[in-house]
């Protein structure tokens, strides 16, 4: 009997694995291509950005329904680095794990998307007013640092001994937004600084969060039995009462969602201040998403396999372990790695019935903007922005080119929310009648090379 070791070599399976045990729904930083649009005349756009921002040849914007839309995805890694062609062109690409694990270790990545049905600015005399109805969700998840290690090291090591170690964390919700915001230029006599702020009122649709994810695992030291033991707990929001089979999850089932428009409410709020030092130079400085959602009637799911209850395979058969051969790797490795996600997926129980809060992620941002020409704007965002309670170094600069009243482009190159750096490009089409658009990393035609993609779109009407 060989030893039971996990190699760095690891199979389809162990991929399967990873993102089982970690939940593993995508995320995405939540910018949607800002920088890029940060000088333009997008204008609900840059209210995101910084509420104290005012349209200056616009009396009246009004974002068509379903006009204002945003995505973004992120990965800290592109699929080429993880792959080679070791045969001629055309020949198949060989997947290397080792280094998937190691773009994924301690690096959050998913997905995020913003929906507009609504928007409304006014100017009056007292300042401006805007108004936001939207649909958002976001999607985080990342592989611990110390479950990657495992599998990247293998436990050829630690025969006999326990190794523990976290699979990592995953947040996602969907909520309705509906955002009030103010912003003023009257407080100075010289009219220079502008203060702004948007109330953010929130409607949680469904929320899901894996808290907790401990796992131990001890291989005998003659390597013919494996022990797995895990704490994990996991918060659910759906509305609705989980489907559940002998006192246990079923997931295999789909999981009912029902909206409850009094029991999830959540406040957030923009703050944000722009000064004007001459015609050519502008400083922003903005604080966003600062609130909360709680979450009423909420699920706390909880699988406790510790002590007696822990998972133990025994006489697993891995002569091949893990390597890959021609015919498929060792299927008693295969079956044993089955089994345990199959487990740490199937032993979740329902705990008590309780309301939840979370928080929004925070960012803050710094901008400066130079217009050396009437039609040449530039201009520069740094800050930080939180994912999955880490904070992340957001840093960008930006060019707008307007050569015509009714059109400009606009391209950015910059690093937002820690992701590599890259290029993006957007353009604004009329003026009554609006059209903007913009796009994040733009050379990226081939998909392995994608690292992310943030994009936002948008329709209005300014009179």
């Amino acid at each position: 009997m060989y030893p039971l070791t996990i190699s760095s070599r690891i199979c389809p399976i162990a991929l399967g694995l990873i993102l089982m045990l970690g939940l593993s729904l995508q995320r995405a930083d939540a910018q949607i291509s800002e920088a890029t649009l940060m000088t333009s005349r997008a204008d609900f756009s840059r209210i995101d950005l910084n509420p104290a921002y005012t349209p200056e040849d616009a009396r009246l914007v009004i974002g068509l329904p379903l006009g204002e839309t945003g995505l973004s995805l992120s990965s800290p890694f592109s699929l080429a680095s993880a792959l080679s062609r070791p045969g001629a062109p055309g020949s198949p690409y060989h997947l290397h794990y080792d280094r998937l694990l190691q773009g994924m270790k301690d690096k959050p990545f998913g997905a995020s998307y913003q929906l507009g049905l609504l928007h409304l600015g006014l100017h009056t005399r007292i300042g401006f007013f805007s108004m936001g109805l939207s649909l958002r969700g976001e999607v985080f998840s990342e592989v611990d640092g110390s479950f990657a290690d495992l599998l990247l090291e293998g436990n050829g090591g630690h025969l006999g001994q326990w190794r523990h170690f976290e699979l990592g964390r995953s947040r996602g919700f969907a909520l309705g937004q509906l955002a009030l915001g103010y912003s003023t230029d009257m407080l100075l006599e010289s009219r220079r600084l502008s203060l702004g702020a948007r109330l953010k009122v929130l409607m949680g649709l469904t929320y899901a969060e894996l808290a907790k994810s401990r796992v131990s695992l001890y291989t005998s030291p003659t390597g013919d039995e494996l022990k797995v033991e895990a704490h994990q707990i996991l918060y659910v929001h759906t509305g609705r009462a989980l489907p559940q089979k002998d006192g246990r999850i079923d997931w295999d089932r789909p999981i009912p969602v029902g909206l409850d428009p009094f029991g999830n409410y959540g406040l957030g709020l923009d703050l944000g201040a722009i000064y004007t030092i001459d015609d050519r130079w502008r400083v922003g400085l903005s604080v966003r998403d600062l609130g909360f959602v709680r979450w009423g009637e909420s699920h706390t799911l909880e699988e406790d396999l510790r002590g007696d209850k822990a998972i133990v395979y025994r006489g697993v058969d891995v002569s091949e372990v893990l390597v890959q051969k021609p015919d498929g790797a060792d299927r008693g490795i295969n079956s044993a790695l089955e089994m345990i996600s199959r487990s740490l997926q199937d032993n979740f129980s329902e705990g008590r019935v309780r309301s939840l809060v979370s928080g929004l992620e925070a960012k803050i941002h710094a901008t400066a903007e130079y217009k050396p020409l009437g039609w040449l704007t530039l201009g520069t965002m740094f800050g930080t922005s939180r994912m999955l309670g880490r904070w992340r170094p957001d840093i960008s600069l930006s060019a707008g080119l307007r050569p015509s009243r009714g059109f400009a482009t606009h391209v950015s190159l910059g690093s937002m929310n820690g992701s590599p750096i890259n290029l993006g490009f957007g353009f604004v089409l009329g003026r009554k009648f609006q059209v903007y658009a913009a796009f994040d990393n733009i050379f990226a035609f081939n998909p392995l090379y994608l690292h992310f993609f943030h994009a936002r779109a948008g329709i209005s009407l300014r009179f």
